[in-house]
């Protein structure tokens, strides 16, 4: 299938938006103390509170193209899968790691259970790490995919169908409207429930696109080119607004979800302006970094806490100093992508992953 650019694209948004949440409801705020600007600060923090539904947009994402990779392969075998994904999250995930041991950021044993995917699992009392998303993503994803492969279709979209239902009720009465990634009386992994709900979420929305593809073409007409083009501009504009610049009066974040699925199936399908002028490879060249930016996000926030974030003239300067610290992160993900990310992936690929398509069974790594 040809590369989707906007969609990659769409991806380091997603992320650098993550980072931006992280950096103003866990990290830059411990450094403004009592300043005159701290009410700003809060201001767009509190603004920003709905951005963590991104780690789900991810889930999405990921269900519909590792599904749509299915169908092209077949053959792929459970276990051939599970070493592609070992071999594209754990080599980041374990220098993240790794480095979180050598400047004491949490404690020794945390950071050794992480090395084996068990942040936020339930097996391990620790889940308030950033990348609790990544262990719990690594379980959904190759539970996802031995369902699809071992079981017939009619029973598959039963049991996501249920999943979802059921997941998004649980959280939504269990955290007020929003999704959490705890463990619910002491037995009910919600993390993984939430993993899984994107990734049913995204096999459906392949199906979907797979049935359009059996229907007569039509023609497309200028009138439906604008008519998608508005659609489009509206959703990105709401989706982004209420993500960033809004107050949260309306507690349900069912919403954005929504509201995510709306703008994806629009930017595959690629109907309108804004999914044409996005679909440029050099646009979704960047793509590409969102995952050792998003990994390493905290070891960003570490260097900034020792250096920037201690210069009270940065501090004050509220909108120079969030973008550079944006910048810094970003920066620092791309040094990962090239030093471990790519060579780690190039070697275990060439070293353990003998599959012949396997290499193409999954269009993007996990954001």
């Amino acid at each position: 299938m040809a590369r989707l650019y906007n969609i990659d694209f769409l991806r380091i948004i997603f992320c650098l938006i993550i980072v931006y949440f992280h950096i103003l409801n866990e990290n830059i705020m411990k450094f403004i103390g009592n300043s005159n600007i701290s009410s700003l600060y809060q201001k767009l923090s509190v603004n920003c509170a709905k951005s963590y539904f991104i780690v789900d947009f991810f889930c999405i994402i990921a269900g519909f193209f590792i599904y749509k990779n299915f169908l092209n392969n077949k053959d792929v075998s459970w276990w051939d899968f599970t070493k592609n994904k070992i071999a594209r999250l754990w080599p980041v995930y374990a220098f993240c790691n790794i480095i979180y041991i050598l400047i004491g950021y949490k404690n020794f044993q945390v950071n050794m259970l992480s090395l084996f995917f068990l942040e936020s699992t339930g097996l391990t009392l620790d889940y308030k790490g950033i990348n609790w998303f990544v262990s719990l993503f690594f379980w959904g994803v190759i539970l996802f995919y031995y369902l699809i492969k071992n079981f017939s279709k009619k029973y598959i979209d039963l049991v996501f169908a249920l999943i979802i239902y059921l997941s998004l009720v649980l959280h939504i009465n269990t955290f007020n409207g929003n999704l959490g990634f705890i463990v619910i009386n002491a037995m009910v992994p919600s993390g993984i429930l939430r993993i899984l709900t994107g990734l049913g979420i995204g096999y459906f929305i392949c199906n979907y696109c797979e049935y359009h593809k059996l229907q007569p073409v039509r023609k497309d007409t200028k009138l439906s080119f604008i008519f998608i083009s508005i659609l489009e501009l509206f959703t990105c504009a709401i989706l982004f607004c209420f993500m960033l610049f809004h107050t949260p009066t309306y507690s349900n974040g069912i919403q954005y979800i929504i509201g995510f699925i709306i703008l994806f199936i629009l930017f595959l399908f690629k109907k309108g302006l804004i999914s044409k002028i996005l679909n440029n490879k050099s646009l979704g060249f960047l793509g590409k970094f969102s995952y050792s930016t998003y990994i390493m996000q905290q070891l960003s926030f570490f260097i900034l806490g020792k250096t920037l974030w201690k210069e009270t003239s940065f501090i004050s300067n509220i909108y120079l100093s969030l973008s550079v610290s944006l910048l810094v992160s970003f920066i620092i993900g791309i040094i990962t992508y090239y030093l471990v990310e790519k060579p780690a992936y190039k070697y275990l690929k060439k070293h353990f992953i003998k599959h012949n398509d396997i290499n193409n069974s999954e269009y993007t790594n996990i954001i």
